[in-house]
């Protein structure tokens, strides 16, 4: 494996380790306050994060329009919005079934890149999409009577 690759690695598993983390903090932080408190805290948060790492690196960058707009788009509905509902749906049911549900997200990537990116799906990557969503459908639902009552 290259050196830039095992980096990834090594650095994709500590993400995930502090993921798996913020979800735990999260819960916590909602028996004190409403879904939307704790999301604005954590968005403000990562913007402290982000405008400190650009200011301290000197890794400044003009933007055009459509960069700007991207990138508003993508704070607004990619983190913002998806971060606001995820808070909300671990307050009204299993950090379990929350967190398997917003990891099926590569189905939706597939799909979505399919649409709008004009990416080509071979038979494995559909496969793989149906394997996942069968098994977050099997695993939220608990028991087969929750499934046949889905």
């Amino acid at each position: 494996m290259g050196n830039d690759k095992k980096t990834g690695v090594i650095l994709i598993l500590i993400a995930g380790f502090f993921w798996a983390l913020e979800t735990i903090f999260v819960r916590f932080s909602l028996k004190n306050s409403a879904p939307i408190e704790t999301a604005a805290i954590a968005v403000m948060a990562a913007s402290i994060v982000a405008l400190s790492y650009i200011f301290l690196t000197k890794k400044k960058k003009t933007l055009n329009k459509s960069e700007f707009y991207s990138l508003l788009y993508n704070g607004i509905i990619g983190t913002s919005l998806a971060m606001l509902l995820y808070y909300i749906s671990l307050s009204k049911t299993s950090i379990l079934n929350a967190v398997l549900i917003v990891h099926a997200q590569p189905i939706f990537i597939i799909i979505l890149a399919y649409i709008f990116l004009r990416e080509k799906m071979s038979k494995f990557d559909w496969f793989g999409g149906i394997i996942i969503l069968i098994s977050a459908i099997f695993v939220t639902s608990r028991s087969w009577d929750n499934l046949m009552g889905l």
